[in-house]
């Protein structure tokens, strides 16, 4: 079973995918300063060793960037 863990702050939010199975984190990231101009959103998949960096300006465009990472 796969479970999602999310923190979301004021301007920032957290998550992590868990497999449950072996207690592994599959994947997981950061958006900070949602909102700004500066905001940033990190993802990180294991196994790959890849961190990708995408600049958001407006919640929409993190949630269409989330997306397109998974």
């Amino acid at each position: 079973m796969l479970v999602l863990v999310v923190n979301a702050g004021s301007s920032s939010l957290k998550y992590q995918l868990i497999d449950m199975s072996n207690e592994q984190v599959v994947a997981k990231g950061i958006a900070e300063r949602i909102g700004g101009e500066d905001s940033s959103l990190t993802h990180e998949t294991t196994g790959k060793q890849k961190i990708k960096r995408k600049p958001i300006s407006r919640i929409i465009r993190l949630q269409c960037a989330w997306y397109s990472m998974l």
